[in-house]
């Protein structure tokens, strides 16, 4: 049996994961390529990287996107191959412009 101390560690341990399994990250894709160097950091981040380190992480992680638009208006990423699936449990927020074209045609 725990003692009053013991019940006490208990709790702070097991709010600690509550607290953190509720607080995701956040990816910004900040290129509109479809190039993969495993990284999504702000030196470039597209949006294959965001969705792989998003879904590295338990919890619910935020995608944000600050990309210049092509034509002034729309947003249009390309990808050269099917994205990774988004299948976290805890889901993923997207965020960014009212706009953003993904564009994908595979043979």
């Amino acid at each position: 049996m725990l003692g009053r101390l013991g019940r006490a560690r208990s709790l702070v341990c097991v709010a600690m994961l509550v607290a953190g399994a509720a607080e995701g990250a956040t990816f910004t894709v900040n290129r509109s390529d479809d190039v993969d160097d495993g990284q999504c950091d702000p030196a470039h981040c597209s949006l294959r990287e965001a969705i792989r380190a998003s879904e590295a992480l338990e919890g619910r992680d935020t995608i944000d996107f600050l990309l210049e638009p092509a034509d002034g208006r729309v947003h249009r990423i390309q990808p050269t191959a099917p994205l990774p699936t988004l299948s976290d449990p805890a889901g993923v927020e997207i965020r960014g412009p009212a706009v953003v074209d993904v564009h994908a045609e595979f043979a």
